[in-house]
């Protein structure tokens, strides 16, 4: 950043972490992005999108997402950003297992079980855009939940699926890991729903947090 500004920057800060690491979740990346914005606030940098965006990138392939709000597809390394429509509000119940995963070795092994090609990447990411588009309500979710990383990370870690059932039993509409694991979330249709099934999980589970999403203005 300070390359990029042309300046020194004089900062000392403590980051006070929630979101636990190596668990799917992106904490660190969406840190990265949070402070890059503040720091350009604070200090009037005057820098332009591109610009944080090429240090987000230089930071982490999905740093980039979190600089804008809303609804995006990503593509390419994860730089490559299509706003789409934002989705209802829904909620979510987040489960995270006491093991960890390294996001290198999920992807490692997914490149050796399912190596895809760029045309069928192209393939996906088209179908994919529409029927993020089409959402319209929570229940519209389910149908489009995937997740290709599911695949090597039950093999890392086999109580995956098991762990998926337990939040599809607490009442989700639909489970899935998030990023590469091992933390599953269920969508629920409001937050009630979903304080609800977390005291369910936290009878077997420790590591349970219902949230509900909302749209951070930028």
């Amino acid at each position: 950043l300070e390359q990029e500004a042309g300046r020194r920057l004089d900062v000392d800060m403590e980051l006070s972490k929630k979101i636990p690491v190596a668990a799917g979740l992106a904490g660190g990346s969406s840190d990265a992005a949070a402070i890059l914005k503040l720091l350009s606030f604070m200090f009037e940098l005057d820098l332009s999108r591109e610009q944080l965006a090429k240090i987000a990138a230089g930071l982490g392939a999905d740093v980039p997402f979190f600089l804008e709000p809303g609804t995006q597809l990503a593509g390419g390394a994860g730089e490559l950003l299509e706003p789409l429509p934002d989705f209802p509000e829904y909620a979510v119940v987040l489960v995270k297992p006491t093991v960890s995963l390294s996001t290198a070795k999920v992807y490692e092994l997914y490149d050796e079980l399912v190596s895809p090609t760029g045309d069928d990447f192209m393939e996906r990411s088209a179908g994919l855009a529409a029927e993020l588009a089409s959402v319209r309500s929570v229940g519209d979710l389910p149908v489009m939940m995937r997740n290709d990383l599911e695949q090597p990370a039950a093999i890392l870690f086999p109580g995956l699926q098991e762990l998926k059932q337990d939040v599809m039993d607490a009442g989700a509409l639909e489970a899935l890991m998030s990023g590469s694991g091992p933390t599953v979330f269920g969508v629920f249709p409001d937050l009630p729903a979903a304080d609800d099934a977390a005291a369910r999980l936290r009878k077997k589970h420790r590591l349970v947090w219902p949230a509900a999403t909302f749209r951070v203005g930028m």
